[in-house]
């Protein structure tokens, strides 16, 4: 069951991805992520107030019984959000199939992480994915130069790589809330508290700027789909994560698989080019992804 909430999860994050990049073409990052976020934590009332009044057991996937505030949730609602801005303006900024290949390497970041922050070692097998992960990455920066595109000089690439370090963390992370809350207390609560924190950025940002916080704005139904298309992702992915036989490596290896969503649907979108280079380099580096999860199992 939980293999197939894995899969669930990675077509509602390829949604969500091509969502993204329809809104950022048209609207302002943090007008898009008060929207969205707002649109979440909506959706989550009813199933807060349903579910705390009628007493339902912990043990269905839609318990989120009430909890007081609580700085675990609450510090991965800022670790999410400082991902959320970078890989937005990012987004904003390069194609599609640029950014998608790149959110691939979160594995690489998490065995980087093992090694720096706990002194682990790693397997041959896992030297093999990051040595091929490395390969295509070049062949990559390579196919991005011929668009204009330095990836060493490029701030947004370097914005989508700390999105995507950032995020590995946020993964790790959710283990262990997972341990300690439900899988819909934490999505409940994490949704309001995502809404909070980025009130109180796009407000302090329209009062310092002088701007008005609603007129002129370009509102469009992709924005507050963002929210449920993630929110259903995240929704699926935390009850499978919930399930006491899941893998997080084999849960993280189908989650990174929606980029092949959103990159051959979004490409099509958007009328990208160097398609099939950059999809055969993609290909390459999810083989690396792939390889690396195998040896870590």
């Amino acid at each position: 069951m939980w293999v197939a909430l894995g899969l669930l999860s990675c077509v509602f994050l390829g949604i969500y991805d091509i969502l993204k990049k329809l809104s950022v073409k048209k609207e302002s990052v943090l007008f898009i992520l008060w929207i969205s976020t707002f649109t979440t934590a909506t959706v989550c009332i009813p199933i807060h107030i349903f579910t705390s009044q009628y007493s339902v057991p912990e043990q269905w996937l839609v318990s989120a019984p009430n909890i007081t505030f609580h700085y675990h949730i609450f510090a991965k609602s800022i670790i999410v959000s400082t991902s959320w801005i970078f890989s937005y303006l990012a987004l904003q900024n390069l194609p599609l199939s640029i950014v998608t290949p790149i959110r691939a390497s979160g594995p690489l970041w998490t065995i980087a992480g093992g090694i720096i922050i706990f002194g682990e070692k790693i397997s041959l097998g896992q030297w093999t994915g990051i040595g091929i992960m490395m390969t295509f990455y070049f062949i990559f920066s390579r196919i991005g130069k011929a668009e204009g595109i330095h990836f060493h000089k490029n701030k947004w690439i370097f914005a989508i790589f700390i999105a995507t370090i950032i995020g590995t963390i946020s993964s790790l992370y959710d283990k262990y809330l997972l341990q300690r809350y439900t899988a819909m207390s934490v999505q409940v609560y994490f949704s309001y508290y995502l809404f909070f924190v980025f009130s109180v950025f796009y407000i302090l940002r329209a009062i310092i700027k002088k701007r008005p916080i609603f007129k002129g704005r370009n509102f469009s139904w992709t924005i507050p789909m963002i929210g449920i298309s993630l929110m259903t992702a995240d929704c699926f992915y935390f009850f499978a994560l919930s399930d006491q036989e899941s893998y997080i490596s084999i849960l993280s290896a189908l989650r990174r698989s929606s980029v092949l969503i959103s990159f051959c649907i979004g490409a099509y979108v958007f009328n990208e080019v160097n398609l099939k280079k950059k999809g055969m380099t993609l290909l390459g580096i999810l083989l690396g992804v792939s390889i690396i999860l195998y040896s870590s199992v």
